[in-house]
């Protein structure tokens, strides 16, 4: 992996390889801020189909194949599950895609 300087001045931006440090910084700051009690176990117990599907696009690909971010959990992006568990409805999970 490689990390580039783009253009230089005080709103530059670093390139790792090719995701922008923003990406890379808000991957590894977004599990701490949001993670809940909820484990990706609970999750696939309703939503096996997702999490398969989920594991084959770049960002599954990506989480999966370093050690590192083994940690990162459905919370991750969709936020606490604790409503959403006691009551399933899509209103009361975080959709990043909206």
């Amino acid at each position: 992996m490689s990390i580039s300087r783009k253009r230089s001045g005080p709103y530059s931006r670093w390139r790792i390889g090719s995701l922008t440090a923003a990406v890379v910084a808000l991957v590894l700051l977004v599990p701490t801020a949001m993670a809940g009690d909820i484990d990706n176990a609970t999750c696939m117990g309703c939503h096996d189909d997702v999490g398969e599907q989920f594991a084959q696009t770049p960002h599954g690909t990506y989480l999966t194949s370093r050690p590192a971010l083994a940690e990162f959990s459905c919370e991750s992006c969709h936020g606490s599950g604790m409503q959403h568990v006691e009551d399933p409805s899509p209103a009361n999970i975080l959709n990043p895609a909206n």
